[in-house]
Formats: C-alpha cells, structure tokens, sequence
C-alpha cells in the first residue's frame, strides 16, 4: 500500500503568518509477490480553473478560480490513478452559476466525489478488496478563505459499498493514511518534534514494514490571514546515504523517487538540467 502523511501547520514567515498544508509520502508501489517499484508518483499538483458565464454583451470568458490543488493518493494504483487522471481534464474545464452555488472547496470536493463514487463501484465489481483506495484533497477555499483538506474513502462495510468524503485536519494537525500508518503514529507519538520527513524516513527504514519504500515525496500549500496563497507545489527533497560505517556518503536529491544529478540523470554535461527547488529537512542531521 503506502504511506501517505497530511497535515496543517501555523508557520511564522518574514513578515507574515502563514497557515500551510502539507501532503507527503513515500514512492513505492506494490505488485503482490510479483515485487514493486519505488518511483511510484502518490503527491499531484492538479491546475483547476472555474469560469464564470460568457457575458453575452462582451462575450468574453471571465475566471472566478485558477489555482492549483494537491492531490495524495493511497492503496490501489490503478483506481487512485483513473480518478486523478479523469479529475486532471475535468478541473481545468469548470463553470458555475453565481447565486445558485457556492465557489467553496466543500463543492469542488463533492464533484471529485461524483467521479470517485463511480470508479470505487466498478473497479470494486472487478478487483474487489484490491481496489480499495484513498484520496486526500488540500486547496484554497475562495469562500472560507482558507485552505480546506478533504479526504474520500470507502465504507465496505455494507453492500453496496459506500464511497464517502469528508473534511479533515479543520485545526493544526497531523493523519496518517495506509499501510504504514500505524508505524507512523507510535513514531509520532513518541517523538512529536519529529515532522512529516523525518517520520516517513523512519518508516521506510524498518524492513518489516515491506509495503513503504523509496524516496521520499511532498508538496505544499500555503494562505495567510488575509486570504492571500500560493499554489500547491510539489518540492523535490534532498535526503543523504550513509556508508556502511555510518559515516557521511553523499547527498540524493529525490523526487518522486527518482534520484537525480547523478547515474541516470544529468551524468553527462550535455544532459538537460532539471530545474526545481529541493526542500532540505535533514540539514542537522547531515552536521551532526
């Protein structure tokens, strides 16, 4: 399965105070005893535009909401991923009526619902139990002026099964999602200075725990108290390997699970550069 982590902070900036939303995870996905891979994409960036009614008198198109919002994915590959793919098109192409509807999160959520009711009912006909899977939605809200996470899961428990969302980390706090979860939380509450990073690498280091692997993954969104935010954007992260004495090896700049500026990218000068902005969360652990 995976590990996925969410979780709502208050952090001090230059001048400001920022409310900022997190998603991360590790990258690994599962093929039963076939084995798995640990490049597996689980933290999206999803553009979504939602336009107002062409004026008839300009006829031209007038946008109400153009941001990006963060999608984290958990269980079943092949379902997470037709539900993000479907959303992906549909998010850029919306239009609503001012008056009859509210431009909230809480609205855009129950239309991602729409499309994850119908996937969770037919992949559920065909794979059953192995197409359980769950998604973790942050976005501003143009309404509350805030940033709202959403969560959809499905409730098994009765038949027909019953695909369900429903908000979550509504104050500063912290959830755990999949497999690896459990582990994740008696870590957190053992050490709660610990964040998201140092927890997942925690996690992906037990070998008992054969189903969260990889590298690690993470993106963010951030609203100050005026309402003004950015995009949710998907970071790189720069982790280190160690030799086997324990000593300093080299630094991995990750992302996705995918280790760059050495071997298979940008080993040669001619290599196309890749441009991204690497969030650095074991710093003191590298010094010490």
């Amino acid at each position: 399965m995976t590990l996925v982590i969410a979780k709502r902070v208050q952090v001090q900036g230059r001048n400001k105070i920022y409310n900022k939303v997190s998603l991360s995870s590790d990258s690994r996905i599962n093929f039963g005893t076939a084995g798995n891979i640990d490049y597996g994409v689980k933290i999206f960036s999803i553009p979504t535009k939602i336009s107002l009614p062409i004026s008839s008198e300009t006829g031209k198109e007038e946008i109400a909401y153009n941001n990006s919002l963060g999608l984290a994915v958990v269980g079943s590959a092949i379902h997470s991923y037709t539900v993000k793919e479907s959303i992906s098109d549909i998010l850029q192409h919306l239009q609503y009526i001012p008056n009859t509807m509210e431009l909230s999160m809480k609205n855009i959520a129950e239309f991602v619902l729409k499309f994850f009711t119908k996937t969770s009912l037919d992949f559920g006909d065909i794979l059953q139990k192995e197409s359980k899977c769950i998604l973790v939605l942050a976005g501003y809200c143009a309404k509350e002026k805030k940033i709202c996470v959403f969560k959809f899961c499905i409730d098994d428990s009765t038949y027909p099964i019953k695909p369900y969302c429903e908000e979550i980390l509504v104050d500063n706090e912290i959830d755990f999602f999949g497999s690896g979860a459990e582990e994740a939380k008696k870590i957190h509450q053992i050490n709660k200075q610990l964040n998201e990073f140092q927890i997942i690498r925690k996690v992906i280091a037990d070998k008992n725990i054969q189903s969260v692997g990889g590298g690690i993954q993470y993106g963010d969104i951030c609203c100050d108290v005026n309402g003004e935010y950015t995009n949710f954007e998907v970071f790189g992260v720069q982790d280190y390997a160690l030799n086997d004495d324990g000593t300093f090896k080299e630094y991995l700049h990750t992302l996705r699970g995918l280790t760059f500026y050495k071997d298979e990218f940008e080993s040669a000068v001619n290599d196309f550069h890749i441009n991204l902005t690497f969030k650095t969360p074991f710093t003191k652990e590298i010094e010490n």
